[in-house]
């Protein structure tokens, strides 16, 4: 009678391990903070993507289909990583030119300025006038 018993026990704790696998839900990471962040800040077109991709992944996840949840939950990351990248290049490369227009436009602005308005003799200020060609 106790062997039964004990069979019947351990019947029961495996058909409610068995229901309880069932019914588990697995998290999947969608990123989806992330991918807005970088729509937000970075680089829009590319953030839609990967939000996009993370909105997918948690409709997959709910659905039960887990592997297509962190296949687009990973390429939803991918993504935004591609648009923190290319934001921050956008970043350096909007201030190279900021630099660059102060360092080398600014001085020739300035000296076409002060020509104009007789600060520096028209000879010095490096801009042709018209007529001053040395046509030979």
């Amino acid at each position: 009678m106790e062997k039964q018993n004990l069979v019947a026990m351990q019947d029961a704790d495996l058909e409610g391990q068995h229901e309880e696998e069932q019914h588990r839900i697995v998290k999947v990471p969608s990123s989806l903070c992330y991918s807005v962040f970088t729509t937000l800040c970075c680089c829009t077109p590319i953030g839609i993507v990967a939000m996009l991709m993370s909105l997918l992944s948690q409709e997959s996840a709910s659905s039960g289909k887990y592997e297509k949840a962190t296949r687009r939950a990973q390429l939803s990351r991918k993504m935004s990583h591609l648009a923190v990248l290319c934001g921050f290049l956008l970043y350096v490369l909007v201030v190279a030119e900021v630099i660059v227009i102060f360092v080398v436009y600014m001085p020739m602005f300035q000296r076409s300025v002060a020509a104009n308005l007789g600060e520096i003799p028209s000879g010095e200020s490096g801009i042709m006038q018209s007529g001053q060609g040395n046509y030979n």
